[in-house]
């Protein structure tokens, strides 16, 4: 899961910095969808929105990875689901965004998708179970003194 979030960062930061990239993305997609070319000073304020919206989206999922991870760290079983959950969500999003391009996007998209379900792959299996039991027993055990 920190390899998660690593990946989910530097995409986010070459997504951020790649503003060419985003400002012909918001042209096609406005071309696209609303028939119509943006004259430069809307382009460059749906580009400015486009951008910031993913570095907000992109540091979300960031600490959601961290938090899941922590979680499982911890040996909280709600880990497995709350990963499960995520990656399933981010598995839709991806293959449900309509990725029409092979480019470093869809290639970390498909990194970060990758991580995500191998985690909960890992995190389902048998010999995990018995280490979640004890991490909850000795974390009631710390309780009680």
């Amino acid at each position: 899961m920190m390899a998660g979030a690593l990946v989910q960062a530097v995409s986010t930061l070459v997504a951020w910095l790649d503003r060419d990239g985003t400002r012909a993305q918001t042209a096609r997609l406005a071309h696209e969808f609303q028939r119509r070319t943006l004259p430069a000073g809307e382009l460059e304020r749906a580009t400015d929105q486009a951008r910031w919206f993913g570095l907000v989206t992109g540091a979300f999922c960031v600490v959601l990875w961290l938090l899941v991870a922590r979680l499982c760290l911890r040996g909280r079983a709600s880990g497995r689901t709350c990963a499960t959950v995520l990656a399933i969500v981010y598995t839709f999003t991806f293959l449900l965004s309509g990725v029409r391009s092979f480019g470093p996007g869809a290639l970390i998209g498909a990194v970060t998708m990758t991580l995500g379900l191998a985690t909960v792959y890992l995190l389902w299996r048998r010999p995990v179970t018995p280490w979640l039991s004890s991490q909850g027993a000795a974390r009631a055990a710390r309780r009680t003194r």
